[in-house]
């Protein structure tokens, strides 16, 4: 049932994110909720609801985020790949997923490039994405951060309401 709450979760984080920023005609300055959240569930150790959750969270994804369709998605499931076979090594506290989140920002870049460069070259995304490179990493961290709270705290209620129930058995 926690898999629910993160599955809306996610999805109005995503939406939300997009509507707020196509409001606002902001284009250059986001957070990459949707990134963010590839990051939190490939660290996750439930390998089965962390995709499911990500399954249903790439279309919305892609329309939240204005630029080559399908590069963005393609690096965020290579990303989320990538992070679940690292992910017994990795450890993750608030530093480490900071750091964490970070590299992963910047190798889901690179892929947005390679990507970009290999299937269009003459793309006009190409010099966005490489000016913005450290800064969106740097905002992805702070995004990842925001999400684990949010899901720990998610997590934290869903056990304490499932002890209570089970305590009054």
């Amino acid at each position: 049932m926690e898999w629910a709450l993160k599955t809306i979760l996610s999805l109005v984080l995503i939406l939300g994110e997009g509507v707020v920023y196509g409001l606002f005609g902001v284009e250059n300055f986001t957070l990459q909720l949707g990134l963010a959240l590839t990051i939190v569930l490939g660290l996750s150790r439930d390998f089965s609801s962390s995709a499911f959750i990500l399954i249903m969270i790439l279309w919305p994804m892609e329309w939240a985020i204005r630029g080559e369709r399908g590069h963005y998605v393609f690096a965020a499931v290579t990303l989320f790949f990538l992070l679940r076979f690292l992910s017994a090594k990795l450890k993750t506290s608030i530093p480490q997923l900071f750091f964490i989140s970070f590299c992963a920002g910047m190798v889901h870049s690179s892929v947005m490039i390679l990507t970009t460069f290999l299937l269009n070259p003459d793309s006009t995304s190409l010099p966005s994405i490489l000016s913005n490179i450290v800064w969106a990493a740097f905002l992805v961290s702070f995004g990842a951060l925001f999400i684990q709270k949010l899901f720990d705290f998610l997590g934290s209620f869903y056990t304490v309401r499932r002890e209570n129930a089970l305590g009054n058995l």
